[in-house]
């Protein structure tokens, strides 16, 4: 019997990648089950989510959008929960963890398209794994996970598509941003602008833009006659108008000059006021800086500046599409950061994510160089050495936590009547103590001072281990009134606590 050839080398490499997507999409569904199952509480934006999931499925969709007027995740979550039987929590954090995975396995992919296959699976592997910005947000309930993973998606099956333009890819492309928008707004920049790389390369570069916009044009045709014809109503959306408004960039300059006055106000005496602008200008830009390197982390960030700074490293084998996506994806952050001047770290993940790539073919080439074989072993020590504190350093955590809150909320549950109303300085004590969350804030402390006591039946007072003040201030209103007391008290290691007051018994 003749022995069988040997596999290809493509086979090989085939078989190789397809080994490492496996490995990473079951070893990221394994880190978010474990970061979810650690002894955590439920961001407030979850609350939010969880809270409009129940109401999708209790009174339908337009109670769902008056409650929150972005609803696809929560509507997912409400879906997911109805079809499996699972709850509403439980639900979400299944649906993050599937994301993730998503996501990990896209961007092995991307990084395979933009190396031309030539990169090494496991490095992009362990780069997205142990990702600082995906490993902070395993445990939280954030629709931006969604956005993340299907944006990424989205400059995937574009990157393909700029190489074969086949129609698969131009659909897939649009599909996936389209979904990626359903999570959040930011994602209509990339669909507006990420098109326009096709008319900077190759030939019949009109053809090429037409089919990468195809479904977009097809929606915008349809969406024109039904809005001419009265056959329906001119959408409002207060998440669209949000979204012009960061970016009109009369809005932007008006704000800007306003800022820039107010500084100049207060700072006339150190600076020349036509300075000021510049100073604006370049700490916004400054704040975008920090926050990329400070998601980045330490270790990811500098492979990417000694990316950009060895002139010899070949990045990519087809860089344009990536920095582009990338500097599209900037632009919703700085109108943010203009505006508010502000950037929450969860805003940056995609951008993260595709600037992570550069940081693995940095990596690679700092093992390999341009050949086969590992040339500095020693390098590659310390970058498992990296890596495995950075994971470390994610997973085992022995700062404070807020297992107070969920313990204070248990504790509501178990001791108080289902139908009295509670005052909470935080909404997840509520919701652990099985009243979901609240409607509307309630300071605790506040209300008693106000003597607002005949509204709720208790109070879960929150003070911080610093705000020795708020606590005098509450021993203080207890001790003059006497009516009032302190029926439990739960409190982290550092000293935070939540003080759960109640009606004094009365006394003998």
């Amino acid at each position: 019997m003749p022995r069988p050839l040997p596999p290809t080398e493509t086979t090989v490499a085939a078989t190789t990648w397809r080994n490492w997507l496996c490995f990473a999409f079951i070893a990221s569904l394994a880190l978010s089950v474990y970061k979810v199952y650690r002894p955590s509480t439920i961001n407030n934006d979850g609350l939010l989510y969880l809270s409009t999931a129940q109401t999708f499925i209790e009174q339908g969709f337009k109670a769902a959008f008056a409650q929150f007027n972005w609803p696809a995740f929560p509507m997912l979550i409400g879906l997911t929960h109805q079809a499996f039987g699972i709850s509403y929590e439980h639900a979400a954090y299944g649906i993050n963890a599937l994301l993730l995975a998503l996501l990990s396995v896209g961007f092995m992919l991307l990084y395979r398209e933009v190396t031309a296959g030539q990169g090494r699976p496991w490095v992009a592997a362990a780069v997205i794994l142990a990702s600082p910005q995906l490993t902070d947000y395993r445990s939280f309930i954030v629709r931006d996970i969604g956005y993340w993973a299907l944006g990424l998606w989205a400059v995937l099956c574009f990157t393909r598509y700029c190489r074969r333009h086949r129609w698969s890819d131009a659909l897939a492309w649009q599909a996936c941003i389209a979904a990626a928008i359903a999570f959040r707004i930011e994602g209509a920049a990339l669909a507006a602008l990420l098109p326009i790389y096709c008319l900077l390369q190759g030939e019949r570069r009109g053809t090429a833009w037409l089919k990468a916009n195809s479904l977009f044009l097809l929606g915008a045709a349809i969406l024109a006659a039904l809005l001419a014809t009265g056959a329906m109503p001119a959408p409002t959306n207060a998440r669209l108008e949000q979204l012009q408004h960061f970016l009109s960039l009369p809005r932007i300059s008006a704000e800007f000059a306003a800022k820039a006055e107010v500084i100049a106000r207060h700072a006339q005496t150190f600076y020349a006021p036509q300075d000021i602008g510049p100073l604006l200008a370049g700490g916004v830009f400054s704040l975008l800086l920090y926050k990329i390197a400070s998601c980045l982390g330490l270790a990811y960030a500098s492979l990417l500046l000694w990316a950009l700074w060895r002139e010899r490293v070949q990045l990519f084998r087809q860089p344009a599409v990536i920095w582009y996506a990338a500097a599209i994806t900037a632009i919703p952050l700085l109108a943010f950061a203009v505006s508010d001047l502000f950037i929450s770290g969860r805003y940056m993940g995609l951008l993260v994510v595709l600037l992570s790539l550069p940081a693995a073919q940095s990596a690679e080439f700092l093992l390999f160089g341009n050949g086969p074989v590992l040339l500095r072993p020693r390098w590659a020590a310390v970058l498992a050495l990296v890596l495995a504190v950075m994971l470390l350093d994610a997973f085992i955590k022995t700062g404070p936590t807020k297992r107070y809150l969920r313990k204070a909320g248990d504790w509501a549950r178990d001791h108080l009547p289902a139908t009295i109303s509670l005052c909470s300085d935080d909404p997840s004590v509520p919701y652990y103590a099985g009243h979901g969350r609240p409607a509307g804030g309630c300071s605790a402390l506040e209300s008693l001072e106000r003597n607002e006591a005949g509204q709720y039946g208790a109070f879960m007072v929150k003070i911080g281990r610093k705000d020795q003040e708020k606590r005098d201030r509450l021993q203080a209103l207890l001790d003059r009134r006497g009516d009032w007391a302190i029926a439990a008290k739960f409190s982290n290691q550092v000293g935070d606590a939540v003080y759960i007051v109640m009606p004094a018994p009365p006394r003998p």
